[in-house]
C-alpha cells in the first residue's frame, strides 16, 4: 500500500511521519508539496496517524485516517463464443480472476502484463458470463458481465428447388445438421452424410417461394443463411398415341427415349410402359371395341407428369361382298 497526500499548507522539505500500530515510516515533502511513503498492506479499520515536522519541530497537528476496503477497477472480458475453451481479458497484473458461466465457476490468475486466460467447459450460446478480479484476498472489483455468442460456421450450398420437389439438397460439412426454413415458418432438418451431401424432406412449395438453409456444425457453430427461390417445374412433353382401330391388338406411340409412359384403358388395363431408345412404345391390349378411349401421359424424373393425351378406337369399315 502507498499513501500519497498533497499538503496545501505544508512546508517544502519538511519531514512526514506515518505511524501505524507502533511502527513509524517517514518521508520528505518535495518541491511541489507532495509526499509519498511506502507502507505494508494494512487491515481494513487500521488507524494511520500522519505528522509533519521541520527540524524536529512539529509544524502541523496530527492527521488520522482509517484504512477502508479498496475496490479494484473492473476487468475486461473478451468476446466469448459457444466454441471457446478459454475466457480471456485484461486485469491488474497478478490479480486473482473469478469467472462464472451460468452456475459454473472458474478461476485463474493474470500474468505480469495484466492478461488472463482461463480454461472453461462447453459454454452455451446466450449464457451470462460474469467476472471480477481480487488481490490480497480482500480487494475485489465490481462484477462485469457479457453473453456467450454463437460462433459462425461455413455456409452450406443449396441446390435449385423446383415447384414439384418435396426435398432440398446441397452440400455441407460431414456430420453437421442442416436447418431448412420455409416462408410459412416451418423448419425441417437433416444431417450431412459422410460425403458432404444432405437431403431434407419438405412439402412441395409454390413457384416464387423463398427457402433458407443454415448449417449447424458438431461444435455448435451456426452459419449465416443461404437462400434460393423455388422455380416452376416444366412438365414432361406429351407422348403420342398412334391411331387404333378395332382390328388392332396393340397400342403404340412415341415418347421420350429411355423413359416410361403411363397408359390407361378404362375397364381394361392401366400400367407403365417403357419407351425404347428410339422413342417408341407399345402395349398388348387384345382387340378393343370401337369408341373405347385410350389415355396416356409421359413421366420423367424431376419433372411433373405431362398432360394426358387421348385416342379413341375407330371402327374398321365392313368389307363388302362383290
Amino acid at each position: 500500500m502507498k499513501i500519497e497526500k498533497y499538503q496545501v499548507h505544508g512546508e517544502i522539505g519538511a519531514t512526514i511521519y506515518v505511524n501505524i500500530a507502533g511502527n513509524q515510516y517517514e518521508g520528505i515533502v518535495d518541491e511541489n508539496g507532495k509526499w509519498s511513503i511506502d507502507v505494508p498492506v494494512q487491515q481494513v479499520g487500521t488507524v494511520i496517524t500522519v505528522t509533519q515536522k521541520e527540524k524536529d519541530k512539529i509544524i502541523s497537528t496530527d492527521v488520522k485516517v482509517e484504512v477502508v476496503k479498496a475496490k479494484l477497477e473492473k476487468i475486461t472480458i473478451n468476446e466469448v463464443l459457444n466454441t471457446d475453451t478459454f475466457v480471456t481479458g485484461t486485469s491488474r497484473p497478478g490479480a486473482d480472476i473469478q469467472i462464472v458461466i451460468g452456475s459454473t465457476e472458474y478461476s485463474g490468475k493474470a500474468n505480469s502484463e495484466g492478461r488472463y486466460s482461463i480454461p472453461v467447459n462447453d459454454p452455451h450460446e446466450g449464457t451470462i458470463v460474469a467476472g471480477r478480479q481480487s488481490m490480497y484476498d480482500k480487494i475485489s472489483s465490481d462484477i462485469v458481465t457479457t453473453i456467450v455468442g454463437m460462433a459462425k460456421g461455413e455456409k452450406p450450398t443449396i441446390n435449385e428447388v423446383k415447384s414439384n420437389h418435396t426435398f432440398v439438397t446441397g452440400k455441407g460439412l460431414a456430420g453437421s445438421r442442416i436447418k431448412i426454413l420455409l416462408e410459412d415458418g416451418q423448419i425441417y432438418t437433416a444431417d450431412v452424410d459422410t460425403n458432404g451431401d444432405y437431403r431434407v424432406v419438405i412439402p412441395a412449395q409454390q413457384t416464387g417461394k423463398k427457402i433458407i438453409a443454415r448449417q449447424l456444425t458438431p461444435r455448435r457453430m451456426e452459419s449465416d443463411e443461404v437462400e434460393t427461390i423455388v422455380v416452376r417445374a416444366m412438365p414432361a412433353p406429351k407422348p403420342t398415341i398412334n391411331e387404333v382401330d378395332t382390328d388392332d391388338t396393340k397400342v403404340t406411340g412415341k415418347g421420350v427415349p429411355n423413359s416410361r409412359v403411363y397408359v390407361k384403358i378404362p375397364g381394361k388395363l392401366e400400367r407403365y410402359v417403357s419407351v425404347n431408345g428410339n422413342g417408341d412404345w407399345e402395349i398388348d391390349t387384345g382387340l378393343l371395341e370401337a369408341g373405347k378411349e385410350i389415355i396416356a401421359y409421359q413421366e420423367l424424373p424431376d419433372r411433373p407428369n405431362s398432360e394426358e393425351v387421348k385416342r379413341t378406337v375407330v371402327q374398321l369399315p365392313a368389307l363388302r361382298n362383290t
